[in-house]
Order: C-alpha cells, then structure tokens, then sequence
C-alpha cells in the first residue's frame, strides 16, 4: 500500500516538472521569435533607411510567430499529459 502511494506522489513531482520545463519552453519560444522579427526588422530599416516600418512588421510577424508556435507546443503538451494520465488510470 505504501509503494503505491509514493508511485502516486513521484508522477505528481514529475507532472509539476514537466509543467514548469514546458512554460519555460513556451516562454523562450515567444521571446527568441519576437527578438529575432525585431532584429530582422532593425537591420532591413538601416539598409533600406526606412526608418522604423520594417521593425514594426517584422516585430509583429515575429510576436504572432512565437504566439503560434506557442499554441501548438502547449496542445501538444496537454495531449501527452492526456495520453499519461490514461496510461496511469488504466494500471
């Protein structure tokens, strides 16, 4: 009875985890995605002397990229947490 119960108490530690691993990941994504339109942006807007026009686009494409890679990162997430917790209930 005991070593179910920490069998229970070890996936929760893991879940918690994992959880915190997959926000630090959603986090990175949206802010590399959104520096690397800006810097995009910045150096088209001095080789063209555009003045600012470029970075903005280029800040937004970057922002709506990493909100959308986001998005599918976080699905595929919480269909494995899904899929895990099947397993687990299944046991």
């Amino acid at each position: 009875m005991e070593e179910k119960k920490n069998k229970k108490e070890e996936f929760g530690l893991r879940d918690v985890f994992r959880t915190f691993a997959g926000i630090g990941q959603i986090g990175l994504t949206i802010a590399a995605s959104t520096f690397v339109g800006i810097m995009i942006g910045y150096y088209l807007d001095k080789w063209t002397f555009g003045g600012k026009i470029f970075t903005v686009i280029f800040f937004i494409l970057g922002l709506a990229s990493g909100i959308w890679n986001a998005y599918k990162m976080f699905s595929k997430m919480i269909k494995e947490q899904l899929k895990d917790e099947d397993k687990r209930t299944k046991r």
